[in-house]
């Protein structure tokens, strides 16, 4: 609460509307073409058209990613963990705005600060799950330099490569570069805050709005 708070004094913009989500790790991506919702909707990801309404992500480790249309001016954000990146949260996020009129070729997406792939240890299950969808997926991993039969997973490199294979333009896609779990004085990370005992931990809201 008192993240959202200083983020609404940080704006200074009394007349923007924020629109938080009720985030289930899951692959609803809920449009607004009205009013806005009274309460969060359980959704990981929110698609509008509208002016004046800020979209609002809370990640500790999961990947923020934000998009916009331009030409349409359509904006959308979504929470991208490795569940919902897996089950197709970012695809959804994109077929959310063409409804609205955006086009995946001329999106542009902007990656957020997440946990980086140095510091992202997963198990053989986890690494077996990505190994059946797909092959391919290999170029996610790295054996763990800390623990044999364990994996460093690459959460940006394959969201970033869903975004691709959804018709997003690669000279669209952004990278912040930012690790949530590395930059301590910055970043909140849960997995860190895990480590040390200081559960629970803050969140970080990554945003986007369309002005008026």
């Amino acid at each position: 609460m008192e993240n959202r708070q200083r983020l609404q004094q940080q704006l200074h913009r009394p007349q923007l509307n924020t629109v938080y989500l009720q985030q289930v790790h899951g692959t609803t991506a809920t449009l607004i073409t009205d009013a806005p919702p009274k309460f969060p909707p359980q959704a990981d990801a929110v698609v509008t058209q509208q002016a004046d309404l800020l979209l609002a992500i809370m990640t500790a480790d999961c990947l923020p990613v934000l998009f916009a249309h331009p030409q349409s001016g359509v904006i959308a954000a979504a929470h991208a963990g490795w569940r919902g990146a897996r089950d197709g949260i970012l695809e959804n996020t994109l077929a959310g705005m063409q409804r609205l009129g955006a086009v995946p070729q001329e999106t542009i997406a902007m990656l957020g600060p997440c946990i980086r792939q140095p510091h992202y240890e997963v198990d053989g299950a986890f690494y077996a799950q990505f190994m059946t969808d797909d092959g391919d997926n290999t170029v996610f991993f790295q054996p763990s330099p800390h623990h044999t039969e364990r994996w460093m997973f690459d959460l940006p490199g394959y969201a970033k490569w869903r975004l691709l294979r959804a018709g997003v333009a690669l000279p669209n896609v952004y990278d912040c570069e930012r690790c949530t779990y590395q930059e301590e004085t910055l970043l909140f990370s849960h997995r860190r805050a895990t480590h040390r005992g200081h559960i629970p931990c803050g969140r970080q809201i990554s945003g986007i709005y369309r002005r008026s």
